[in-house]
Order: structure tokens, then sequence, then C-alpha cells
């Protein structure tokens, strides 16, 4: 199913997101943190936090401060409220 969080579809994207998240743990860790990089469309960007976030603990801390300086405001708060959280 991985290849199917870079599709270019976003709804594709959200889909595979959800199915994946009971599962977040199962999906490589160094594999969704490349995708939080700017080159990625927001959609994929998103998904990984997601997947990400879903794990918790210092996961969630490392992908969210990845994304304190991201180009899409709504991602960027996302990511400054997960990191409050701690």
């Amino acid at each position: 199913m991985r290849p199917l969080l870079d599709d270019p579809a976003a709804g594709v994207v959200r889909e595979v997101t959800a199915a994946l998240l009971p599962s977040a743990e199962l999906v490589p860790e160094e594999w969704l943190a490349e995708r939080l990089g700017a080159g990625w469309p927001r959609p994929v960007r998103v998904a990984a936090f997601r997947l990400l976030d879903a794990r918790g603990g210092i996961v969630r801390r490392r992908a969210a401060e990845a994304l304190l300086d991201d180009s899409d405001v709504k991602l960027r708060g996302w990511a400054g409220h997960a990191v409050k959280r701690g």
C-alpha cells in the first residue's frame, strides 16, 4: 500500500492513510520522514505526518518539528499544536 501514499490523487492518499492509521507503526519511520520534505505534494506530507503523529512520543515530536516551517499554514499549525502536546 505504500506506493499509494505517493499517488497524485489526494483522495487516494487520504483513503490509504485512513486504512494504515491502525497499524501506523508498521510503515517505516524513515520512509515517512522523507515525505515531510517541501518537495512532496501537500497530501503526501499530510499523510506522512498523520501516520507519524499516530505513533506518538518522540516520533510525533520529530515529525512535528520538521514541519514547523512548512509552506502550508494548516500543516504548520497542526505541527505546532503537536509540539505543544509533547
